[in-house]
């Protein structure tokens, strides 16, 4: 690598992307060129959907962040959730906290986010480019070609399939340099289940959710053809096709408690929204004893998750077994992967963004010490 003209080429205009890019050029300034490259016609536009279009950050109980893989969890105990704040009041994006931990920009926009990241990489000279689908990369001679630009240092964060336009991901090519790509579906996502839920469309509820082992508390949402709210969600990211979903619309209490106090079909059907309960007493054949015991493990059979259309997430990706700490590949030098290309998924409330910003900050790092080490 020159010392005066080293190249760097960030794949993906994201969160990830936009906070690497800005970390790196503003630490090395003329030491290096940063390419930032995004299909879109403008950077960051999942930013703005997130967190109801709020941009939830991250979490102050980060360490609860229920992750994938140890890998995850390990790139997001380096940064603290203070780190985060401090990171994004650099950018001159104040930060607040709700009384669930949730971390949000003061302005409660994610416009504010985008603007932050954005104006930063223009103030820094990162040459932003969009509209621009890379269909390949090459690895020749110690170098890559991107867009016809030889490059000495790329970047992947590419992001996953969840809520975009595009059905192929470049980062998938990673495959023919030795990577393995874990399989990918959608999560945190509705699911389309066997069983007939138009009667009850629209209707919430809270419950216990448990699919396997896990367990998840909060919203539950009927719609037309299946689960969706909250606790679906964090359920979508361990169901597959037959998978069966268990519902406890009576978590408080135990059967032989429920049982005491409702002791006639009138507290029944005063229990549970009205298409609810004829849908309980339905499966239990009129008898509101046996619905109370279908309330308590009211089952779904899973047909289908929702489409990549409606998920906030992708799970799969790149295997974080191909990938050093410093998120550099094992396979290719000076190759770095971040993001959600990468096989890692956490649960709602901000985990999942704060990997983003974690992993970026990890790359940064590790780039900017290997730049200075070069340049000396």
């Amino acid at each position: 690598m020159e010392k005066s003209s080293i190249k760097i080429a960030v794949i993906g205009g994201g969160a990830s992307g936009l906070l690497a890019s800005y970390k790196i050029k503003k630490n090395l300034g003329e030491k290096v060129d940063v390419y930032l490259y995004e299909a879109n016609d403008k950077v960051g536009k999942k930013i703005l959907a997130t967190g109801n279009g709020k941009c939830n950050l991250s979490n102050e109980f980060i360490e609860n962040g229920l992750y994938n893989n140890a890998f995850g969890k390990k790139i997001v105990a380096n940064y603290s959730p203070e780190v985060i704040k401090s990171t994004f009041l650099e950018l001159g994006v104040l930060t607040k906290t709700d009384s669930e931990g949730r971390i949000y920009p003061y302005s409660q926009t994610s416009n504010t986010v985008l603007d932050g990241l954005y104006a930063s990489c223009i103030k820094n000279n990162v040459n932003i480019i969009c509209n621009k689908m890379i269909n390949d990369i090459k690895y020749q001679n110690n170098m890559f070609i991107v867009d016809n630009r030889a490059f000495d240092i790329c970047i992947m964060a590419c992001g996953g399939l969840a809520s975009v336009k595009f059905k192929e991901l470049i980062s998938k090519k990673l495959t023919a340099f030795g990577h393995n790509w874990i399989s990918d579906h959608p999560g945190l996502c509705g699911v389309n289940t066997y069983e007939d839920t138009s009667s009850l469309n629209g209707i919430k509820v809270k419950a216990k959710v448990r699919i396997d082992d896990k367990e998840f508390k909060g919203e539950v949402l009927f719609k037309q053809h299946g689960l969706s709210g909250i606790a679906i969600f964090e359920a979508s990211r361990y169901v597959k096709e037959g998978s069966i979903i268990h519902l406890d619309l009576l978590s408080d209490y135990s059967f032989t408690e429920i049982s005491k106090i409702i002791d006639n079909e009138d507290k029944f059907n005063l229990t549970f929204p009205k298409m609810v309960a004829n849908n309980l007493l339905k499966r239990a054949n009129g008898n509101y004893l046996e619905g109370l015991k279908i309330a308590k493990d009211y089952n779904f059979k899973v047909k289908s998750l929702g489409g990549y259309e409606n998920a906030q997430i992708m799970v799969g990706g790149i295997d974080t077994l191909d990938i050093k700490d410093s998120l550099e590949s094992k396979i290719i030098n000076n190759l770095y992967i971040i993001g959600e290309t990468l096989n890692v998924d956490g649960t709602c409330g901000g985990y999942n963004l704060h990997f983003a910003w974690a992993s970026a900050l990890t790359a940064s790092y590790d780039i900017i010490e290997k730049v200075k080490k070069a340049s000396q």
